[in-house]
């Protein structure tokens, strides 16, 4: 099939410049702007949306997942980008932090994305958390080291809770009502009560916690770590450290595949998908995928994506065979991933190309 990608850059010098556009890519008019460096990424399932945001571009771009049309821009402060977005799908809100520093943090409406409220936040946010259990929204503030705990009802902010040296990466427990906070610069991984906002625990894992995510079948949190430092396997009853697996590998991203229990790492070092036993805590396979940068898992078709950083690929595993299954042409850069229910479609931000691409969950193509 024809490979499209969804237009969502607009150079900041293109009204002086007389700008030239890709008309095969552009979607809707060039009047409603566009997102430089795509880097973060939310979705409403709902309403069948995802949310972009770019280093530079002043909006957020609103993408229809079904048609892979942006149907609208969502204005943010002039000159700013944003650095990261989550959802709420309880009170149909999207949380977008800005790229400046000190950051804001803006609350918007899902439906009419008219702007709720706007926060200041200490330092860069680097990351942002949405836990159902308590409703609650975590934003990552690095210049004091804490997270601020964000009320989803009333848009406020509730408190802050002291983690690890700049706070990178969440993920969320929410059978434990926990959330879990990778400290970048102390190489820990603090444990936070999602209910009363208190510190249970602050772990050791080695080495720079790129990204965290939680196994619901067995009750274990993963940490891909940087340079060098393997995955860290936690018991999230405990809060110890099980394991650590691939300790010579450089991870970036991990994510959970319940059927059959594995848990997928990208590996950029290595050059590979290591595939984790959710039981053993060993890896089962590695499967070659050239600069591993990012992953995301499709639940309805039991299949995890896995994009090579400079390759403009994503291979294509069938999880219960451990079989690549394709490699399918995407955009330069292709992180981060999202897989989009509704539409049964695979989004992926493409860093430097300035765009997305999509791939669709059943053909195992790009569209």
């Amino acid at each position: 099939m024809k490979k499209l990608s969804v237009l969502v850059f607009v150079a900041a010098l293109a009204a002086a410049a007389g700008a030239q556009y890709l008309k095969e890519t552009v979607l809707l008019p060039d009047t409603l702007g566009g997102i430089g460096v795509p880097q973060a990424v939310a979705y409403d399932s709902a309403a069948n949306h995802v949310f972009v945001g770019g280093a530079y571009g002043s909006a957020i771009a609103v993408i229809d997942a079904t048609t892979g049309q942006r149907i609208a821009r969502i204005s943010t402060p002039a000159g700013k980008g944003i650095y990261a977005l989550c959802f709420n799908p309880h009170k149909h809100k999207l949380y977008a932090a800005t790229t400046d520093n000190p950051a804001r943090l803006l609350v918007i409406d899902g439906s009419t994305f008219n702007l709720l409220a706007s926060m200041s936040v200490t330092g860069l946010t680097e990351a942002l958390c949405f836990s159902r259990a308590s409703d609650q929204v975590f934003c990552s503030s690095t210049r004091t080291d804490s997270v601020l705990v964000i009320d989803g009802t009333g848009d406020s902010i509730l408190t802050r809770v002291k983690v690890g040296r700049y706070p990178f990466s969440f993920c969320s427990n929410d059978a434990g009502s926990r959330i879990y906070c990778g400290g970048m610069n102390d190489s820990s991984v603090t444990v936070i009560d999602g209910t009363g906002d208190t510190v249970l625990a602050r772990i050791k894992i080695g080495r720079k916690p790129w990204a965290l995510c939680w196994n619901s079948h067995d009750n274990k949190v993963y940490s891909a770590n940087g340079y060098s430092g393997g995955v860290i396997i936690i018991d999230a009853v405990a809060d110890t450290v099980l394991s650590t697996v691939g300790s010579s590998g450089s991870f970036y991203d991990v994510c959970y595949g319940p059927t059959p229990d594995r848990v997928y790492a990208a590996d950029q070092t290595g050059n590979d998908l290591d595939v984790i036993d959710g039981v053993t805590n060993t890896v089962d396979t590695a499967i070659y995928v050239s600069m591993a940068q990012a992953v995301a898992y499709n639940p309805a078709n039991n299949k995890v994506y896995c994009s090579s950083e400079f390759g403009e690929l994503a291979s294509i595993v069938d999880c219960a065979t451990n079989t690549r299954l394709a490699d399918v042409p995407v955009g330069d850069r292709p992180y981060p991933l999202l897989y989009a229910s509704g539409s049964d479609r695979i989004f992926t931000c493409n860093h430097d190309g300035n765009n997305l691409s999509i791939i669709d969950g059943v053909l195992d193509s790009t569209v």
